[in-house]
């Protein structure tokens, strides 16, 4: 299954993996070709199927995680989903949905109004493909930053002129008086 750097299995990923694969198919399924899943029912998953496998019940937390993992969440799909209490239709998220002030706001109005589905997909996580779980990163706010200590060059190989004139001019030209020295 998924394993990170130093060999061990990813929990979340795995459990996550677990969890769509077992689930009643009318609170959480795969889609028709496995690339994405949904939540059928928010509540009743919250309720019923994460204490089974999260030392949580809380459907916020599980949707940070799956940030975390770079998963997208989807609107807009309808697809015919077959139980077996019989055939429905069921439409579910599948478009991307951008993070900004004003899509949190939508995404806080549609919670309110009663939506009871979501989907989520990634590249690597799909339906009979455990493998490719190991291929799933988890990202930090740090990790992606260009501005980030560890990946920012020093200075003069920045700016390559500044690092030459620094270099060429030894010390700063004229006396250089310390504080202690003038007695203030």
């Amino acid at each position: 299954m998924s394993r990170n750097r130093t060999g061990l299995l990813n929990k979340f990923l795995s459990k996550t993996f677990h969890m769509i694969d077992q689930a009643d198919p009318e609170i959480a399924s795969w889609s028709a070709d496995g690339v994405y899943f949904t939540i059928h029912n928010i509540e009743e998953f919250s309720k019923t199927i994460l204490p089974k496998y999260f030392k949580h019940s809380k459907f916020t937390s599980f949707v940070r995680q799956l940030n975390f993992y770079s998963f997208r969440k989807l609107r807009n799909i309808t697809e015919t989903i077959e139980t077996n209490a019989g055939t429905h239709t069921q439409t579910d998220n599948t478009q991307q949905q951008q993070s900004s002030p004003s899509n949190a706001r939508k995404r806080r109005s549609t919670r309110s109004s009663g939506t009871t589905s979501v989907s989520f997909a990634h590249e690597f996580f799909q339906r009979h493909r455990p493998e490719l779980l190991s291929k799933i990163k988890r990202t930090t706010r740090g990790s992606s930053s260009a501005s980030s200590p560890s990946s920012s060059p020093p200075p003069s190989s920045s700016f390559p002129l500044f690092g030459q004139a620094a270099a060429a001019s030894g010390p700063a030209p004229g006396p250089v008086k310390s504080l202690s020295s003038t007695g203030a």
